[in-house]
């Protein structure tokens, strides 16, 4: 995310549109796919090996009345 943060949303889409349509023509993109390809993997294992929890997370906003 830190990659990502002071970054445009429209800008952050057409990244994103790039590596889907392995379109990958510039530094950042290239940077982000790896991220995501690694992501990606590390919950696929984890979730092979029966490690992943979900739960619930309660919205901030909500927290916060």
């Amino acid at each position: 995310m830190h990659m990502l943060e002071s970054l445009e949303p429209q800008r952050i889409q057409e990244i994103f549109e790039k590596i889907n349509s392995n379109q990958i023509d510039e530094p950042l993109a290239a940077h982000i796919q790896t991220l995501v390809v690694l992501m990606n993997e590390i919950e696929r294992e984890a979730d092979s090996q029966g490690k992943i929890e979900e739960t619930e997370i309660e919205d901030s906003s909500e927290a916060q009345s």
